[in-house]
């Protein structure tokens, strides 16, 4: 497992360390090897909206994280220990996640998706429920989780 330190999004390709550029948000990637493919996902420990956050990615990632099975979900659990919840790429739109592509590993805490708050349409992971999933109002502010795909 490679975990890589980066200070802000204008620092990403170069880590620093011990200098006055750590007090800005930090990012800490697993570099994973799924299915052929190395994907990278990165925790952004600065809150945003669910939309901001995946503007964010699709500038300077790929997308906002996409979970296709267990591995990937415990790969992503282990980023964040630390964190309550965070932003995912899934949406109630057409629970798809946001790069387009099919859900096909739903991993829901019990109870959701409930629409509880009636505008619950974005999806965070739970680390205090096991990774398990929530729908959330996308307005509300949050840490979120993006990847990339190849080097």
């Amino acid at each position: 497992m490679l975990f890589t330190f980066y200070t802000s999004a204008a620092t990403r390709r170069q880590p620093v360390v011990n200098s006055n550029r750590c007090k800005f948000s930090v990012a800490l990637c697993e570099r994973t090897l799924m299915k052929g493919t190395n994907v990278t996902f990165v925790l952004i420990s600065t809150s945003l909206t669910w939309t901001d956050a995946q503007g964010y990615c699709r500038e300077f990632y790929t997308d906002l994280a996409s979970v296709r099975n267990m591995e990937e979900n415990q790969k992503i659990k282990r980023l964040i220990p630390f964190l309550q919840s965070a932003w995912l790429g899934l949406s109630r739109e057409s629970w798809k996640w946001s790069d387009g592509s099919d859900l096909t590993f739903p991993y829901w805490n019990w109870g959701e998706p409930n629409r509880f708050f009636s505008e619950e349409s974005c999806v965070a992971a739970n680390f205090k429920a096991g990774g398990r999933w929530e729908d959330w109002p996308c307005h509300w502010e949050r840490s979120y989780i993006c990847y990339t795909s190849g080097e």
